[in-house]
């Protein structure tokens, strides 16, 4: 991959196995989508008569004995089973992502506003381009990427949300994936912990993947961030933390659209650092 503070163009060959790459990944997506929405419609009627049921019972068992117990717990795992299939459903719907015109500072502005974990959220936004993303997808992708970050990281710590311009004159090649000739921009949030575990590291971007137990950790934030990179005609990269780069870093690259704003464009393929 290109990688900070280098420009410079794939090889043929790199970037041609980079494409064939993203075109599995399309398809892997597609496919698992499709299977999201009908796993979720029948798991939901499932766990939706296994609630009610528990619910009548409890209405007819005495409060302080132990069956009263045990049925709640019955309607406590119920109830979590239908905050997970809530994400799935989030999953499975981005099939149907409609891509509009907005500023991409603006929009990731305006979620990290909307983040419980703000507070812990240092912004440099320096791109002032317009994109073409589902607005509600970005906004959620970038919530659910910011909790992702600061529940990975010392709770003394910081997330950097970065944006930038790339004006990139020769196709590269950015974690495995085809960055193609044209005006970019990008959106980097970033995180001071230890990693992926090794054994999630290559499907961390699946969805149902995650190295949580609670409900939280369903396993479908990069999922959804990479889809809304996929609906806009961009990318979604990992870069995994090692000894050069602490932490994690998430890259959305989106195509610019319409007139440049206010600030100009970088040159060629260079990643810049955090300041």
């Amino acid at each position: 991959m290109a990688t900070r503070g280098e420009s410079r163009a794939a090889r043929p060959e790199a970037l041609a196995e980079a494409r064939a790459t993203l075109a599995a990944e399309r398809r892997r997506v597609a496919a698992l989508a499709l299977f999201s929405r009908r796993m979720s419609h029948d798991m939901s009627n499932f766990v939706t008569v296994v609630r009610t049921y528990a619910e009548l019972v409890l209405a007819d068992l005495p409060p302080e004995g132990t069956a009263y117990a045990d049925v709640r717990e019955i309607r406590r795992a119920a109830d979590a089973m239908i905050q997970y299939l809530h994400g799935i459903v989030r999953f499975a719907r981005t099939t149907a992502a409609v891509p509009a015109s907005l500023v991409l500072d603006q929009a990731v502005a305006e979620a990290v506003n909307s983040s419980v974990f703000g507070g812990r959220v240092r912004v440099q936004l320096a791109s002032d381009a317009r994109v073409r993303v589902d607005e509600a997808l970005l906004t959620d992708s970038v919530n659910e990427l910011i909790a992702n970050a600061c529940e990975a990281s010392a709770t003394d710590s910081f997330v950097q949300v970065r944006t930038w311009n790339e004006n990139l004159t020769e196709s590269i090649v950015d974690g495995g994936l085809p960055i193609e000739a044209g005006r970019w921009t990008v959106l980097e949030i970033a995180d001071e912990g230890p990693g992926f575990a090794k054994e999630v590291e290559s499907d961390a971007l699946d969805p149902f993947v995650t190295t949580k137990h609670a409900v939280r950790g369903a396993g479908f934030g990069l999922s959804l961030a990479r889809t809304a990179a996929l609906s806009g005609g961009g990318q979604m990269i990992i870069e995994a933390a090692n000894v050069a780069v602490p932490g994690t870093r998430v890259r959305m690259w989106l195509p610019v659209v319409g007139e440049q704003g206010a600030r100009s464009l970088t040159t060629a393929g260079t990643l810049r650092s955090a300041g």
